[in-house]
């Protein structure tokens, strides 16, 4: 039953440009910032003992390229090698040699592992019920934009405007009443947001200017009552 049912489901793979564009902006940020890291290890500062030795190094940049998410973008190259300082006979003390050991570190991209990791941003693939009379690729992408989150409720009730936390009462009956009065207010909420979503899908209309941070996208109106799409990555 469930590989018929699943035989009906369509796959849909798509790439947004845009978004394919920021995660490169924000991996080249990251490479920027991991290179900074690798530089500074062995950089002498006055708060900070900088590396000497390989057997320190190889596991700080694990570290590294594992923090900022760019293991197997670049290519570290290190060589070990020795100083010898002459110092000068001062106030009693003899003439003496000292020797450091210092870091030589080479770091740049892995062209070949970063051109396969940028052209593998921005995909997504997309799952649906509904046949290709019904719901074009179109209009899955902007229908999947628009889908509904029960954990959007669940960020209301913590977040604002409704704040469940932080919570600053101590007896369990005072917090269990509390949970269940501002669950009225999302139930609330969350009414009022499906009568206005299902208005404007009747008038078909849209309104811009309520997402934080793109100011310029807008509702999508189309009805979505006969199908569902799901996001499987």
């Amino acid at each position: 039953m469930l590989k018929q049912y699943l035989g009906k489901i369509r796959r849909l793979v798509v790439r947004s440009i845009k978004y394919a564009e920021a995660q490169e902006n924000a991996l080249n940020k990251r490479l920027e910032k991991a290179k900074t890291a690798i530089a500074d290890i062995t950089r002498p500062l006055r708060s900070y003992k900088c590396i000497t030795t390989l057997d320190l190094f190889w596991p700080a940049i694990d570290d590294i390229l594992k923090h900022y998410k760019v293991e197997g973008l670049l290519e570290i190259d290190v060589q070990e090698s020795i100083i010898e300082h002459h110092r000068r006979g001062y106030r009693g003390k003899p003439a003496r040699v000292e020797i450091q050991q210092v870091l030589d570190v080479q770091v740049q991209d892995n062209e070949a592992a970063l051109f396969t990791t940028i052209n593998r941003l921005g995909w997504r693939v997309y799952a649906t019920n509904a046949p290709i009379e019904k719901l074009l690729l179109d209009d899955a992408v902007l229908i999947y934009r628009e889908e509904y989150f029960i954990e959007r409720g669940f960020g209301r009730l913590k977040g604002k405007p409704l704040s469940l936390t932080p919570m600053y009462l101590l007896r369990y009956d005072h917090a269990t009443g509390l949970i269940r009065f501002l669950t009225i207010g999302l139930r609330v909420l969350t009414l009022l947001e499906f009568v206005v979503r299902s208005k404007l899908s009747e008038e078909g209309a849209d309104i811009a200017g309520l997402y934080a941070g793109n100011p310029k996208r807008k509702t999508y109106a189309k009805p979505q009552k006969h199908y569902w799409v799901l996001s499987v990555i």
